[in-house]
């Protein structure tokens, strides 16, 4: 290859350059934490739930007369219906959870105690133990037959 045409091979189309310019609205050097990439957007609230909260920012500041009755129903309504769900979605969940965590732990516990009993009756100590058991109750057999 001739080094002489270097200057006319220099000369790049636009189609072989490649440009950044950025993000619109990104901010050099800053960068996003984990936990702030890991959040999700907050989903759109509906109508009923929107009222709902309306109403009890009015009600907490003002008090209940500053709210018309049916206003007030709308409010309790939501707020029974948001209590029963929570009710519901909890109690099912935990109670089963803990019942089954309870039963586990007491199978736990008597594998355990049984395991222990095993080792301490194959060990020496307790070979030489039942062994004793059973001298003091031959006897204690033949004090009482005699």
């Amino acid at each position: 290859m001739d080094r002489s045409k270097s200057s006319a091979g220099a000369r790049r189309s636009l189609d072989d350059i490649l440009e950044h310019h950025g993000i619109l609205g990104m901010k050099w050097g800053v960068r996003r934490t984990r936990e702030a990439l890991a959040k999700r957007p907050k989903l759109p609230s509906s109508a009923d739930h929107t009222k709902a909260h309306d109403t009890a920012k009015v009600v907490k500041r003002h008090g209940t007369r500053a709210v018309s009755n049916q206003e007030l129903q709308t409010l309790v309504t939501r707020m029974n219906l948001e209590q029963q769900y929570s009710n519901l979605s909890s109690k099912s969940n935990q109670g089963s959870i803990k019942k089954g965590h309870a039963q586990i732990k007491t199978a736990v516990s008597i594998g355990k105690t049984a395991n222990e009993v095993h080792s301490f009756v194959t060990s020496p100590t307790g070979k030489l133990l039942i062994s004793g058991a059973i001298v003091a109750a031959n006897a204690a057999k033949k004090k009482a037959g005699a």
